[in-house]
């Protein structure tokens, strides 16, 4: 096996430097580990997985090229499999899959989380009001989040009722997917 440093998977939306790993001498059959789970190409589709803290691989029956089929034979061999015995169709597999990445969106690194949790410790910490809120405001911007154009023209109340309903809903909405 071959190691490579690449670029982040099309598949993987968290957009984390990932090592490519390759089977064989092939440029075209790699595994990458994604969150923990390994994750098998055949080019640039993911056709086998590893899930986290586990020995099985499941395997996607062939509906590609004769290249994929040999990649998905030596993905097989790799596991210690019998070939074409243990394939999940198509659709399965990409149920399969979805289920084991989890949730779109779900990140052990929750930018939205981790920025509510601490602009509310800093919010604990401050004893003056004008920068609290200056800095939870950066805290956020920092994260992504945009501020309406009227921002400095609104009432310090009113800033932080809108900073403390963004606070909720980041650490509301990763509780959702928890």
């Amino acid at each position: 096996m071959v190691n490579q440093t690449g670029g982040a998977s099309p598949h993987n939306k968290r957009e984390k430097k990932m090592t490519k790993t390759y089977l064989r001498s092939t440029r075209n059959l790699y595994f990458q580990m994604e969150d923990g789970m390994k994750v098998f190409y055949s080019y640039v589709t993911p056709v086998a997985f590893q899930p986290r803290n586990s020995s099985e691989v499941v395997v996607c029956e062939n509906v590609w090229s004769i290249t994929t089929a040999k990649h998905l034979n030596w993905i097989e061999d790799w596991a210690g499999y019998p070939r074409k015995q243990n394939r999940l169709k198509r659709d399965e597999f990409k149920e399969a899959l979805v289920k084991a990445r989890g949730p779109e969106g779900e990140s052990s690194n929750d930018m939205l989380k981790t920025t509510s949790m601490v602009s509310m410790m800093f919010g604990l910490l401050a004893t003056d009001k004008d920068k609290e809120l200056a800095q939870k405001k950066r805290f956020f911007e920092i994260a992504g989040l945009t501020f309406p154009e009227d921002w400095d023209s609104l009432s310090n109340e009113e800033k932080e009722k809108r900073i403390k309903a963004v606070e909720q809903f980041g650490l509301k909405n990763e509780g959702a997917r928890a």
